[in-house]
């Protein structure tokens, strides 16, 4: 079976896949090939895979499989392209509430030093960085004005303004607690430069302390409900987000649109004598989230 998995992954890099993306369908190539050589395997013989696949792992599971794969045929040339499978429902996107948001920002680590580093790792999300565009900053991509954010193929992306607070703890946290273990990176470990894993478990120890389902993600859903609420223009949002489309960004703010819409009939319509509005919906046009 013949994976071409060099060409393959340069192949990714010059269309501009995201590192994460990469190492992704990298992983899951590898483990397919194990089962079936894509260079000569009918759109059958896939298909009867993914099937029994499924069966093993679910949907959400294969379909991530299903996009390596069709990315895999347009690389070698295949006219083979496998749709997607219907999931019965999407997952309800968590966006942390401004009562999360001030425990999550205070939470703190035994070592002080850690606890430094880390809670600047969190500001960082809060400003809409994935995981890997943290792992990604160098000292040298953080100024008094900008934060410069790389993309996978560590090109700078895009700048989005540095505030004054992030600045200050990013000020003291080069100058006393940064580990010099990496001569450019901003966040480093005893070992070298930060690596997605860590900072996804800083995460992950959070949200399991404060009993919420946190990840680097929902911060950044959070930071684009927080600009639309302050009436940043979309187009603006999507920029600073790193978004190619717009529709991306609208589904990041799907859940906070739904909640006004329904929030400005209970509180605008009085036909038929109005509503009860529901508790829930009260919370939300009180400001909550």
């Amino acid at each position: 079976m013949s994976y071409r998995r060099d060409d393959f992954l340069m192949w990714m890099f010059n269309e501009r896949y995201r590192r994460a993306t990469i190492d992704d369908y990298d992983r899951r190539l590898r483990r397919i090939f194990k089962d079936l050589d894509l260079e000569k395997a009918s759109k059958k013989d896939i298909t009867l895979w993914l099937m029994d696949q499924e069966m093993r792992r679910g949907k959400v599971a294969l379909n991530h499989d299903i996009k390596a794969l069709n990315a895999y045929m347009k690389f070698i040339g295949r006219d083979i392209h496998l749709k997607l499978w219907h999931t019965r429902s999407e997952r309800e996107i968590y966006v942390p509430s401004d009562e999360d948001v001030k425990k999550i920002l205070a939470y703190e680590w035994p070592d002080p030093a850690i606890t430094r580093r880390n809670q600047l790792i969190i500001r960082y999300a809060f400003l809409a960085l994935r995981r890997e565009e943290i792992a990604a900053l160098n000292v040298g991509d953080v100024s008094e004005n900008w934060i410069s954010i790389r993309d996978s193929k560590m090109n700078v992306s895009r700048k989005i303004p540095m505030p004054k607070e992030v600045w200050k703890l990013t000020r003291e946290y080069i100058k006393y607690y940064r580990v010099a273990s990496d001569d450019y990176a901003l966040f480093t470990t005893s070992k070298g430069r930060i690596n997605v894993k860590t900072i996804g478990a800083i995460f992950w120890e959070i949200g399991k302390a404060l009993n919420i389902p946190l990840h680097t993600h929902a911060c950044r859903h959070w930071r684009a409900v927080d600009l639309y609420k302050k009436g940043v223009d979309l187009e603006a949002i999507r920029k600073y987000l790193g978004h190619a489309k717009l529709s991306t960004t609208q589904i990041y703010l799907k859940s906070l649109l739904d909640s006004i819409t329904l929030s400005q009939i209970y509180e605008k319509d009085d036909l038929f004598g109005g509503y009860d509005v529901p508790d829930s919906k009260k919370h939300n046009m009180k400001g909550g989230e």
